[in-house]
């Protein structure tokens, strides 16, 4: 039997349960590197099988380093094949088991062109990075430096002593942990494309869903169109003024024929923001319902809805990458369309590979949503076909075909 291993140890969504059950049906001896933290936060998630797997837990008092010698040791006389998700530390650059290993890459640009966007990062900030230099010389006691620290345009909301150099850092760090690695794995073909186009790689690139349609039990609908937002409340990730100026806009009589939820935590003085206005639009007859903390199980509220809308911010910026969502970073709602067998409503530019083909429409603006989302509440008929649609795509991504695909990959490259 073929023993594989998988690691992660941030992403608390349903990346590492559905990964544990399409390694399931007694195929492997799986071992999984994770935090204690997370497999606390997963276990409802896992399987009666993934819980017999066996668990090497990193426990947070145990430093990183540490930790991923302790599994290094263990992947080199015991695993054949490691799966390593989700790395965002520059000490997995010393992290070099023998046995053949993937990456899977969730933004492409992070890995192949990290130096080249932080040097123009850096280049773009110099002045302002200059003078919090030249502060620091002084020991912050040189009213002068702060007066043109102050006058410095756009300056950097980071803490210079951590996060900008974890950045320089990490980004130094990510080619050389990229060639470490026999291939890398992608969630869906769109990313596949994009760095075959784009990147001179030339070892393997392996499409692999880590998610997979679940059948659930149909939920009763209240009459109305419900709507979902998954995701945290925050101003990088999604747009959620567009949102607002729709439901602030809407025909007035429609407002009490739909239902929007926004599914996710609110981040910062942002987050609150837009559950302020939320508030004010329940002021005015608007069902609308949010969470203030994490939510357990996502899907269980996904499922009570009837599309999924995904105002995606579609350039996404760091301070050594920049990414365009579903191009070359991926996104969780298309998990969360698939497992769910639900539309989904998106701005243009956001890429429909064929595991959404048919379940998607696009909106170029503002208006378009507001016209998009007055045309499923008022017409049943579009917002049934829509569904019908949704549902008969995601159930073509089966655990059974997801699993099919994983153990090519592995025949693959335990066979290299």
């Amino acid at each position: 039997m073929k023993r594989i291993g998988i690691l992660e140890l941030i992403s608390s969504n349903h990346g590492l349960p559905d990964l544990c059950e399409i390694c399931g049906g007694g195929r492997y001896s799986v071992t999984v590197f994770t935090t204690a933290e997370l497999y606390t936060q997963i276990f409802a998630d896992l399987s009666p099988e993934a819980l017999k797997y066996r668990w090497v837990k990193k426990q947070p008092s145990e430093d990183l380093t540490a930790y991923l010698k302790r599994a290094e040791d263990i992947c080199n006389s015991e695993i054949d094949l490691l799966i390593v998700n989700t790395v965002a530390d520059p000490k997995f650059q010393d992290f070099n088991p023998k046995c053949r290993k993937l990456l899977t890459v969730y933004e492409f640009n992070a890995y192949f062109r990290a130096d080249w966007e932080l040097t123009k990062y850096l280049l773009k900030k110099l002045p302002h990075i200059s003078f919090y230099i030249l502060h620091k010389i002084f020991k912050s006691n040189n009213r002068l430096t702060w007066f043109l620290l102050r006058k410095i345009p756009e300056k950097l909301s980071i803490d210079y002593d951590y996060s900008l150099g974890l950045c320089i850092k990490t980004a130094k760090a990510t080619k050389k942990i990229l060639e470490l690695y026999d291939g890398v794995i992608v969630e869906y073909s769109g990313l596949k494309k994009y760095a075959q186009s784009t990147f001179k790689y030339s070892k393997n690139i392996h499409v692999l869903p880590h998610w997979y349609y679940t059948p659930a039990k149909t939920t009763i609908s209240s009459g109305r169109v419900r709507f979902i937002v998954p995701g945290m409340v925050d101003s990088i990730r999604r747009d959620y003024e567009t949102i607002l100026w729709v439901l602030e806009n809407l025909d007035p009589n429609l407002i009490r024929s739909y239902m929007m939820t926004f599914a996710g935590k609110p981040i910062g003085a942002y987050g609150e923001m837009i559950l302020s206005r939320c508030d004010e639009l329940k002021l005015k007859g608007h069902d609308i319902k949010y969470y203030k903390d994490r939510i357990k199980s996502i899907d269980d509220v996904i499922r009570d809805s009837d599309v999924i809308l995904s105002p995606l911010a579609l350039d996404f910026n760091s301070y050594y990458s920049r990414e365009k969502y579903t191009l070359s970073k991926g996104t969780g709602v298309v998990g969360d369309c698939i497992r769910n067998g639900k539309p989904l409503i998106a701005p243009i530019g956001f890429e429909i590979g064929e595991e959404l083909e048919g379940a998607v429409k696009l909106y170029r603006d503002k208006k378009e949503l507001k016209s998009i989302i007055e045309k499923l509440i008022t017409d049943k008929k579009e917002l049934e076909t829509l569904k019908k649609k949704a549902l008969n795509t995601c159930r073509k991504t089966t655990l059974e075909k997801t699993r099919k695909i994983f153990d090519e990959i592995v025949n693959t490259e335990i066979r290299s």
